[in-house]
């Protein structure tokens, strides 16, 4: 009697430990609604803060002080990765989409044609500033402290890779970690190419 009691006991405790540790496990954003970001689609228009760094500004193609959206920034293909500070997938995937911009700045075919920038759901400009230190990014990084952002890209969960032209037209979405950088740079250069 007393060890199927305890057998039972240790059961219902084993499924709580197991329930905890996925919950530990889960990316920022498990949740998936229904989604207004797909390839074909337009992308849901929203602003972004302009950059006070002129090296920013001029490599964004932007000016002016106030803010902007993506469908101004004068390049013909932008790449956009959705990310959470608090995402241990995004953290995962630092060090891959930083190889990604490091190739597209480092080729002149592709740096000519192509801007990147990644958008930090939901997070505050701190945390996205300590994130960026932390993963040496070289890239812009916006905050998105109100969360708007993040309502507009329903559908969108972290880290996501989106490729759009200059009309914002969702051309190609990668959901999760890069795990093939010579498929994604395929992608790419047939992208720039069409």
């Amino acid at each position: 009697m007393r060890q199927s009691r305890f057998i039972r006991v240790l059961i219902v405790v084993s499924a709580v430990f197991a329930f905890l540790g996925s919950m530990v496990c889960l990316p920022a954003k498990a949740e998936t609604k229904p989604g207004a970001v797909a390839e074909g689609n337009i992308l849901p228009k929203f602003k972004l803060d302009t950059p006070t760094d002129p090296e920013i500004k001029q490599y964004l193609g932007v000016d002016g002080e106030r803010d902007f959206t993506l469908d101004q920034l004068p390049s013909r293909l932008i790449v956009v990765e959705a990310f959470s500070v608090m995402c241990p997938a995004c953290h995962q995937n630092a060090p891959k989409v930083n190889q990604l911009y490091n190739i597209i700045s480092g080729d002149a075919e592709l740096k000519s044609d192509i801007v990147m920038i990644g958008i930090a759901l939901d997070n505050e400009e701190k945390l996205v500033s300590a994130f960026q230190k932390k993963f040496k990014v070289k890239f812009p990084l916006f905050p998105d402290p109100d969360g708007k952002i993040d309502n507009a890209l329903t559908g969108v969960s972290t880290p996501t890779l989106m490729i759009m032209d200059n009309t914002c037209k969702v051309l190609f979405v990668h959901g999760g970690i890069i795990d093939d950088m010579d498929y994604i740079l395929t992608v790419i250069r047939s992208l720039k190419e069409s």
